[in-house]
């Protein structure tokens, strides 16, 4: 993988399971270890947010720091460290107001169908 180099983790998309188990063990391993994910887990038209970014931060005890990319406006807007409650939909909710008026690049793949 490219990015191997410069401490990229090479994960198996096509697997069905064992990704939150894989980076929980990542995040033990390297405590300075920063990941970032699009919780839509796709560039393509989705209905709902995928929960694995959630499950990672659940299970390895870490904040979610929400990053939205504004192309509307050229801007990267970076929210407060959001600690998960366990509540996944009451959660899920909270970091989806953070990203309501935000713009992606094609705009019509962000809104939740």
């Amino acid at each position: 993988m490219a990015l191997s180099g410069v401490g990229g983790i090479p994960i198996n998309r096509t697997a069905a399971h064992g990704m939150v188990e894989q980076m929980t063990a990542e995040f033990a391993q390297r405590p300075q270890l920063l990941l970032g994910l699009a919780p839509e887990g796709t560039r393509s038209k989705v209905s709902q947010w995928r929960t694995g970014f959630y499950r990672i931060a659940t299970a390895a005890d870490l904040p979610i720091v929400p990053v939205a990319l504004d192309f509307s406006r050229h801007e990267v807007r970076i929210g407060a460290l959001f600690q998960p409650t366990g509540d996944l939909e009451a959660d899920v909710a909270e970091l989806q107001s953070f990203f309501r008026d935000a713009k992606g690049y094609n705009p019509e793949l962000g809104e939740l169908a």
